[in-house]
């Protein structure tokens, strides 16, 4: 295969695409492109895909302001034997990541960027370049399931605690149709066994705990720098009265305990904020309790949308827990979320996802709550 250094793609991929990082070389047109993030999951993913008789071409995303380990990335796919591509994605994660992370917390809503980029950024790159080159499927290390049923592919919740689909509810049928994902049957301390037996280079790597463009969790500075202003206002109780100065309500998020800096006889939580009038109001927990949650851009991952209402379990947040509830489905991309008994909702900007049984049944974004 020839080596494609410096040639540009269109799409997603808007930059070079680096490939020959490592001595492999593609001798056919490769079965899967692997999402190669250079952490021990995408690692045991590799080695899995090789055992299993694929021809794997890994891809490292190349992100702005993300701490992209190349090391690692290239020392894995050393280690498997295939060779690496470097994928520039940076105008498209701008676009379409970062710009709504900006705009989501200046109206005072807290977004979830790696919901927004997988299927919009990750996954069309590595389907972008799965056609490039001719393969017919792409991968991640991602802890989740993909199954095909009368025609469609089938978004699966993972067995363990470690549960990724959560994350991958807005990956459209083009995509998911094509995904293998190696870590289906196996748990994290497993994965982590087969590591260290295969002797992968990143058999200890911790796993990271952050968004990858917001290093040590300061999401405050990543928002100054992409221009969200931080102008202070009122924290507020219930009834409107001024319990102190805030620093700028994009430091805050609905649900939020820690960090609030005012004094009071009992445990206070943002409960609501007010983008025009910069009013963050905090209450007890009882004031975040809600029946109903509203729902916008709302997709259905595993199938058409529903005529009528459905049961289902709800997620508000990445985790195992979940709400029995009854899914309404309003106009085009709406829908309306009735819990059995009331839950502690989710922050406006976040996702809720519906499954029936192990199936993802799709989810949209947290508007509103209506007790």
């Amino acid at each position: 295969m020839p080596d494609r250094s410096g040639q540009k793609l269109t799409g997603v991929i808007s930059a070079s695409v680096l490939l020959r990082q490592t001595e492999a070389v593609c001798r056919r047109a490769p079965d899967v492109v692997l999402g190669l993030s250079g952490g021990v999951d995408s690692g045991v993913a590799a080695e899995l895909l090789v055992r299993q008789g694929y021809s794997v071409c890994g891809a490292l995303l190349r992100i702005p302001g993300a701490d992209c380990p190349r090391e690692d990335a290239l020392a894995v796919a050393q280690a498997a034997d295939i060779p690496l591509f470097e994928l520039d994605v940076g105008e498209a994660f701008e676009r379409i990541v970062l710009r709504n992370f900006a705009r989501e917390y200046a109206g005072a809503r807290t977004p979830n960027p790696c919901i927004v980029c997988n299927p919009g950024v990750k996954f069309a790159a590595l389907c972008e370049l799965a056609d490039e080159l001719g393969a017919p499927f792409v991968a991640s290390g991602h802890y989740a399931g993909v199954r095909t049923a009368a025609g469609r592919a089938e978004l699966l919740r993972h067995a363990s605690g470690k549960d990724q689909s959560y994350m991958l509810y807005r990956l459209p049928q083009s995509q998911l149709g094509r995904l293998l994902l190696p870590l289906q049957q196996m748990g994290k301390a497993s994965v982590r066994e087969l590591a260290r037996e295969w002797a992968l280079p990143v058999a200890q790597k911790r796993d990271s705990q952050d968004i990858c463009f917001v290093p040590q969790g300061d999401y405050a500075a990543v928002l100054e720098r992409l221009g969200v202003p931080m102008a202070p206002g009122d924290f507020v109780d219930g009834e409107g009265r001024v319990l102190g100065r805030h620093e700028g309500i994009a430091r805050y998020t609905v649900g939020q305990r820690k960090g609030l800096g005012v004094s009071a006889d009992r445990r206070l939580f943002v409960t609501k904020i007010d983008a025009l009038t910069r009013r963050v109001t905090l209450q007890g927990s009882e004031a975040l309790l809600c029946s109903r949650l509203a729902l916008s851009d709302v997709v259905w991952t595993s199938g058409e949308a529903p005529k009528q209402p459905v049961c289902a379990t709800v997620k508000l947040r990445l985790g195992p827990r979940e709400h029995a509830a009854r899914v309404q489905p309003l106009g085009e991309r709406g829908a309306l979320v009735l819990f059995d008994r009331p839950v502690r909702r989710g922050a406006p900007g976040q996702s809720a996802v519906f499954y029936d049984g192990d199936m993802v049944l799709g989810g949209g974004v947290i508007d509103d709550a209506a007790l």
